[in-house]
């Protein structure tokens, strides 16, 4: 594995030698560091570790930093830096990723370490990192699923999002995972953007993910697959869901994807419509909601939009039969 000198400072041994160099590279590490904990040595200096590289690691260092007394470590799991910028970020939302720039000065500080492949409760216990540091902040996300704990969950021809996002942006655990791509309709569990991006995703045509930076082996993949019908189905009703308008617009604006919402899912309640009146964002949300649904007939007979995204709206899962 090779770094960029300029954004990785220092980094572990690759994980096949890893377990047999970390006792001797720890304490070069700790040895090094003592300075900063023995008080007749230098008082002022307050070391502190960061468990975890992605944006809120970043952010609590970029804080952390502000007092200049302060140094950090940040530990990170996988080799490289970052997070879900890094692996979360759907490959068409480039500009998302900007904020690594922001990421890139905070690891060019002379007061930060990065030590990357490295495993906390692996490679090294939090008991052994309190010896060393001033304070600890732990700040990784899941890395397990979270489960419907409906009937039917082990049929075959499930997958998590978090498992699929994490496949087709190359993340080192995901890269092997095989996907049924040979069937005309998928179905998304979840109303929220990472529905929309794995929506986006499995619809958008060979072409369009072409100039994007998805890995190649799903690409690849995505290109020989038939899905030309996605359903994304939600508990909540169109003002209560958590789609971003910029997300919805985006996606609505897709050549080759038209947008089917039932027009009764769009008749809400005085209670909804009172909410509209409190929550400028949920009103913008449904108002493209009532656009998307006006020119829904025109996009219907375009000879572009070969492939259909339906939203489904207060439909609660109950069993998974097939």
């Amino acid at each position: 594995m090779y770094f960029t000198r300029k954004l990785i400072k220092k980094t572990i041994s690759p994980k096949s030698t890893l377990r047999n160099a970390k006792t001797k590279r720890f304490e070069q590490i700790h040895k090094r560091q003592l300075s900063y904990f023995n008080p007749s040595i230098e008082r002022k200096k307050y070391k502190f570790c960061v468990v975890g590289a992605g944006p809120a690691g970043f952010y609590t260092t970029d804080k952390l930093l502000a007092n200049q007394d302060i140094s950090v470590d940040i530990y990170e799991k996988l080799p490289n830096p970052y997070g879900l910028v890094r692996s979360g970020v759907a490959p068409d939302h480039p500009e998302v990723k900007v904020v690594q720039k922001k990421f890139d000065t905070v690891m060019e500080n002379p007061r930060v370490s990065y030590f990357g492949n490295v495993e906390i409760g692996r490679d090294i216990s939090v008991e052994e990192l309190r010896r060393h540091y001033h304070g600890i902040i732990f700040s990784y996300g899941a890395d397990s699923d979270k489960t419907l704990n409906i009937p039917g969950e082990d049929t075959p021809g499930l997958y998590s999002a978090r498992s699929f996002v994490a496949w087709y942006n190359g993340l080192p655990s995901n890269c092997d995972d095989v996907y049924d791509l040979d069937t005309d309709k998928a179905i998304v569990i979840g109303n929220g953007n990472v529905a929309l991006d794995v929506a986006r995703m499995l619809l958008k045509e060979p072409e369009e993910l072409k100039a994007t930076d998805i890995t190649t082996y799903a690409f690849n993949a995505l290109s020989k697959s038939k899905i030309r019908e996605v359903h994304i189905i939600g508990r909540r009703g169109p003002v209560q869901t958590s789609f971003t308008t910029a997300e919805i617009r985006e996606l609505s604006r897709v050549e080759s994807i038209k947008i089917s919402i039932d027009p009764n899912d769009l008749n809400i309640s005085d209670i909804d419509k009172e909410e509209l009146k409190q929550f400028r964002k949920q009103k913008r949300v449904y108002d493209l909601f009532r656009t998307i649904l006006k020119k829904s007939k025109d996009d219907m007979t375009n000879p572009k939009k070969k492939r259909t995204l339906f939203l489904h709206f207060l439909k609660n899962p109950i069993e998974i039969l097939s």
